[in-house]
């Protein structure tokens, strides 16, 4: 084609993969076309064949961007041009290929990284950031043309740790010390506003255009240690309030067990005080007598009378018996009181060393009112069980809860306190392992296998109505397992009985908090 139209045409069509041409066209001539392409296909190869003009014309023709130019008497030289500019365009097109596919890429990662909740960030080398997300100016406060080309340490890093942060950076270039999958380090940082958060940070390597540079995911966990701290003190409510509601249930039962002692205390103190007047009477007849000095047959007959009126031989027998049951009583009463105490005692939130033995009985004397009519219980206590660190009031209320399920489990099969049948609830202990263990066992009605994953959910409970309020194994599994990095599991046969585990770590083993 020798008409500019025609040729501005045919390039705006495309689909060309070589243009050749003439230098003297009868419209236009070869430089024109070589501009015309670069402007429409700036891609295209140009080659220009001429037969008259000099070698100044040529150097002007490349330097317009024409690939090649070729004198018509050497025309030998077109097809090796032909095949050159051919396998140049290939490689070209693989370039521009691979150009488009890395904008894509790119393009389609900073659209994923903007969107993301967490902060991405790359890193240079020497530490310096070379992208910053929204999430990261969101964090931290610092728009990226703040952050970019800065190194990241000294903008987030608390004073006194940018030296550790530097150097856990220089380990984690020249080692990869930290580039694991899963793997993530929490450690505090510092906003703009030199608010002091806490993040979670993972770290990667990978290689891009410009070299080679860090990944880091960093995650605020303000917010998530926040909902945690709420979560515990809603705990710790739920924990003193469902305390509170055991001993609102229990107050009956203590009530009715001091009663008994005290009842037959004060049975005892009124015969005590009655026969201890008869005596006084009886000494001042006996003074009397001595005052007068010999004793004469009237007086003789007196004494004789008021001790026939004592009855010697019954008080003889009587009021040590009196006396001893008294104090039984009032050793039965100080044992209540003094489990009562123990039972409800604050821990203050510090862990103490705890005799679980004594725990465990001061817990079995509380809630006596609530077993004792349906089940016999039976201590098997290891005398040499050491101390353990633990809450020593939130361990009661675990125990309490597996006491009273432990009974109710009972009652569906003896059919209650009204039958007078009778089941067993056993509680051992044992050092095991580096664990302290201890086994609640019932003989009661056991747990259905397909509610048996179920049974420590919250608010989970197969009683009645009124009967449970499903948040005892809830608050025991929390306690043992959250609190004191323990296990409580459940061993269970159906028409057979129930075993609860409980497994405290002692300091030292790997399961120590």
């Amino acid at each position: 084609m020798d008409a500019e139209p025609a040729l501005q045409t045919a390039l705006n069509q495309g689909g060309w993969d070589l243009l050749i041409s003439d230098y003297v066209l009868p419209s236009f001539d070869g430089l024109a076309v070589v501009k015309m392409a670069r402007s429409i296909a700036p891609d295209l190869p140009c080659i220009i064949i001429s037969g008259q003009v000099g070698e100044g014309y040529a150097v002007e023709a490349l330097r317009a961007g024409a690939c090649d130019f070729i004198g018509k008497a050497n025309l030998t030289r077109l097809i090796p041009a032909i095949d050159r500019e051919m396998n140049a365009e290939d490689e070209r097109r693989t370039a521009r290929l691979t150009e488009v596919l890395l904008q894509e890429s790119e393009t389609r990662f900073r659209a994923i990284s903007e969107s993301a909740y967490d902060a991405i960030v790359l890193i240079n080398p020497i530490g310096q950031v070379s992208f910053w997300n929204l999430a990261a100016e969101r964090i931290f406060g610092y728009s990226a043309e703040e952050i970019l080309g800065r190194d990241l340490h000294e903008l987030i890093a608390l004073p006194e740790q940018k030296d550790a942060f530097r150097r856990a950076f220089s380990r984690f270039v020249l080692t990869g010390e930290g580039d694991a999958i899963g793997q993530t380090h929490q450690l505090p940082a510092v906003t703009k506003d030199r608010r002091e958060i806490r993040i979670e940070l993972s770290l990667s390597r990978a290689q891009f255009q410009d070299g080679w540079h860090g990944i880091g995911i960093l995650r605020d966990l303000t917010a998530r240690f926040a909902l945690e701290a709420e979560r515990a003190a809603m705990e710790v409510q739920l924990l003193h309030a469902h305390k509170l509601e055991a001993i609102g249930q229990l107050a009956a039962g203590i009530a009715h067990e001091i009663n008994t002692p005290i009842q037959y205390i004060g049975d005892n103190t009124t015969f005590l005080r009655s026969t201890c007047q008869d005596l006084l009477d009886y000494l001042e007849i006996v003074r009397e007598q001595l005052v007068m000095g010999d004793l004469d047959t009237a007086g003789r007959a007196a004494l004789e009378k008021g001790l026939d009126g004592l009855d010697l031989d019954y008080l003889q027998q009587e009021i040590p018996k009196a006396v001893q049951q008294s104090l039984d009583g009032v050793a039965r009463v100080s044992k209540i009181v003094s489990a009562m105490k123990d039972f409800s005692h604050p821990s203050q939130g510090v862990k103490g060393l705890v005799d679980l033995n004594h725990a465990i009985e001061s817990t079995v004397t509380v809630c006596r009112n609530e077993w004792k009519y349906v089940a016999d219980l039976e201590l098997e206590p290891d005398p040499d069980l050491p101390l353990v660190p633990c809450f020593a009031d939130e361990f009661n209320q675990v125990v309490l809860n597996l006491i009273i399920n432990a009974a109710h489990a009972i009652a569906e099969v003896t059919g209650g306190r009204q039958t007078g049948a009778k089941g067993l609830i056993r509680i051992t202990t044992c050092l095991r392992d580096r664990c302290v263990e201890i086994r609640f066992s019932d003989t009661g009605t056991g747990i259905p296998e397909k509610i048996r994953e179920r049974i420590f959910e919250p608010f989970f409970t197969t009683k009645p109505l009124g009967k449970g309020t499903g948040q005892g194994l809830a608050i025991a599994r929390s306690v043992i397992v959250d609190k004191h990095g323990g296990i409580i599991r459940v061993e269970s046969e159906m028409g057979k009985g129930t075993t609860f585990v409980i497994e405290l770590p002692m300091p030292g083993s790997p399961s120590a908090p």
